[in-house]
């Protein structure tokens, strides 16, 4: 059995995907038409949140990888 480490570069990716693309639509269709007003805009803030901190989490704890900035 494969350890989940050793998956190719194809299948981590898919699997940030399909992380990532849902989210924008979740929060604005919650924002928008499921809970408009404070729970809404929360969750809205959350998935917003989360497009920036799941890969920078991914390239860190996954991908085992340091941060590089350009200079």
């Amino acid at each position: 059995m494969k350890s989940q480490n050793n998956f190719d570069p194809v299948t981590k990716a898919q699997q940030v995907l399909w992380l990532l693309v849902p989210a924008p639509s979740m929060g604005v269709t919650m924002a928008t038409y499921i809970a408009p007003g404070i729970i809404g805009q929360s969750f809205f803030t959350l998935t917003k949140i989360w497009l920036v901190l799941l890969p920078v989490f991914w390239r860190l704890k996954i991908e085992k990888k340091a941060i590089k900035l350009p200079k």
